[in-house]
């Protein structure tokens, strides 16, 4: 046994200092009390505020039962899945489709949660989502007024800003109805803007790339027969084959019009839909039509004027181009 007096000497030489309790010297003033010390220490991931370092299997690191309720607490199993999720740009909105599953089959009542880094919407499971299936593709139309086009002035000030166009990152999460969240599920989308096109524009016109992409076109002579003759056009190149958007927006009570045209032929491509001859809309701001195009090719489109109503609505005239998949 080793004498008391030699511990304490021991022990003297930590002043200001935890002291040092050497293996073998007793508890000179009696054991201390343990009542208010947790058995945990070190760092774990949870919400509980613990700091945890042993282990006993239940996703911590303690050997107390946990009730942490962050999806690091959660098993794997329990969480919904986010199998896809692809965008398609409108001129006023954005078509989502995703596939989302859950093991428990207790979406019903959960949320999809939507965000472009900038802006969040959160859609109800299922009533706020336009066509909702599960297992499979749903689909839903995100509303958003002029969103390419946020600085554009019609007014008086007439200041057209036309190089907003969108690269951003958009992100979903499915949330089932106990609250389980699935990991984010991110795309990209970026739509490219050719801007205001140049008044002169000799051919052959500016390359476009491939859709989608967003453009201005301005007709802002003073008679209708310059209106008229006014090239307002871009090429572009299909990478693949399939269905494609054009969609044109006004504000001013005019006739504008789209027309594509096959590249090196230069022969003029009749659309899917919708299709009455050459006056496709009249005097009501908006226009769209389908095309099944090849891939692998180039095209060129216009945007034309062809009437407005003499005497008011006095030119300048823009419209507002979107060519994108479907």
């Amino acid at each position: 046994m080793i004498p008391v007096v030699w511990c304490a000497r021991r022990l003297a030489v930590f002043r200001h200092g935890a002291l040092l309790l050497l293996a073998g010297c007793p508890f000179i003033f009696g054991p201390p009390d343990m009542s208010n010390v947790s058995d945990e220490g070190g760092t774990d991931d949870t919400t509980d505020g613990d700091a945890d370092t042993d282990t006993d299997g239940d996703g911590d690191a303690d050997t107390d039962e946990d009730t942490d309720t962050t999806d690091t607490d959660i098993d794997p199993g329990l969480l919904p899945v986010v199998h896809s999720f692809d965008l398609s740009p409108r001129m006023d909105s954005v078509m989502l489709e995703f596939d989302v599953t859950d093991a428990q089959g207790d979406l019903d009542g959960g949320s999809v949660e939507i965000s472009n880094g900038t802006d969040g919407w959160t859609l109800a499971i299922p009533g706020g989502i336009d066509d909702w299936h599960t297992p499979g593709k749903s689909f839903h139309s995100l509303e958003m007024q002029d969103w390419l086009f946020p600085d554009l002035d019609p007014g008086p000030a007439y200041d057209p800003d036309c190089d907003a166009g969108s690269d951003l990152t958009w992100s979903l999460t499915a949330v089932d109805d106990a609250g389980h969240r699935s990991a984010a599920f991110q795309t990209p989308l970026s739509i490219p803007t050719m801007g205001l096109l140049p008044d002169i524009d000799p051919y052959p016109y500016l390359d476009a790339g491939v859709p989608p992409f967003v453009l201005c076109a301005e007709f802002e002579d003073a008679t209708q027969f310059a209106r008229q003759n006014d090239i307002e056009a871009v090429k572009f190149l299909t990478p693949v084959t399939g269905d494609y958007l054009f969609q044109l927006k006004w504000q001013k009570d005019a006739d504008l019009d789209i027309f594509v045209y096959d590249l090196p032929s230069g022969d003029f491509v009749v659309p899917d839909e919708p299709y009455d001859g050459y006056g496709y809309g009249y005097y009501d701001g908006f226009e769209d039509l389908h095309h099944h195009l090849d891939g692998g090719q180039n095209w060129e489109v216009w945007v034309s004027y062809y009437l407005s109503p003499i005497g008011s609505n006095d030119p300048p005239y823009l419209g507002r181009l979107l060519v994108t998949p479907e």
